[in-house]
């Protein structure tokens, strides 16, 4: 178990995990593009060397967009892009964000990430789980705990992150099969009360644009962005 009052989580788990590992699976309540300010060096070996990551995050909607969804089922789209779009528009503002936002168009152009968004469409309430599942081929971990994936989560915020081990019994290995199986139900949308899709196409689109030629380009502008504050 990994606490932020005695542990470093970035430092102690997450970097030593993502280093050994070629595919890694997110769900989270929500997701910020700064986290990549904060795991460059974790994510940007692990993209460096083919890795690949699958993200489930809840859009942010505020209480006006989530009745209207649930009014208007056909609406939900238009509200999730506006709501993505606010957020994109907020990163430029700061250099180290709209660094973290090239990272993460370049890796979704790369197909390094893909992205799908998941939400309660007919029920009030968020999705709000956190688990993940990082494997390097023939092994597995799986983890739970408060952080959602955003700089906050895994840098200032008081977080607890418990990690299960496929390897070591099999009170575990059923515990890092249970989170997959979860995960892949989610990510085909198989969750009862749940709807998940992939990104809209005119997200892409806008984000497209912030994609740059070379992965490598866009982990180097991470990094010095984040020399830049240091």
């Amino acid at each position: 178990r990994y606490e932020t009052s005695s542990a470093n989580l970035v430092e102690d788990f997450y970097v030593p995990a993502l280093d050994r590992a070629t595919t890694y699976d997110r769900a989270v309540g929500y997701f910020r593009s700064s986290v990549f300010h904060l795991t460059q060096v974790a994510m940007s070996d692990f993209a460096l060397r083919g890795g690949r990551m699958r993200l489930i995050c809840s859009p942010h909607l505020d209480e006006h967009d989530a009745k209207v969804i649930q009014r208007a089922f056909g609406q939900a789209e238009e509200r999730i892009v506006a709501s993505i779009g606010h957020d994109i528009e907020k990163a430029l503002q700061d250099v180290a964000e709209h660094a973290s936002l090239q990272m993460l168009a370049t890796l979704l152009e790369f197909g390094i990430l893909e992205i799908r968004l998941t939400y309660k469409p007919k029920q009030t309430g968020i999705f709000h789980t956190k688990i993940g599942i990082i494997s390097d081929g023939t092994d597995s971990l799986s983890f739970d705990g408060s952080a959602n994936e955003t700089f906050m989560a895994w840098s200032e915020n008081e977080e607890r992150v418990t990690p299960f081990c496929s390897w070591r019994d099999d009170y575990q290995h059923r515990q890092v099969q249970w989170d997959t199986d979860y995960f892949e139900d989610l990510w085909e949308s198989k969750k009862a009360g749940l709807k998940t899709q992939a990104l809209p196409d005119v997200v892409l689109e806008n984000l497209r644009q912030y994609a740059v030629p070379d992965p490598q380009e866009a982990i180097e502008q991470v990094r010095l962005a984040q020399l830049g504050q240091s």
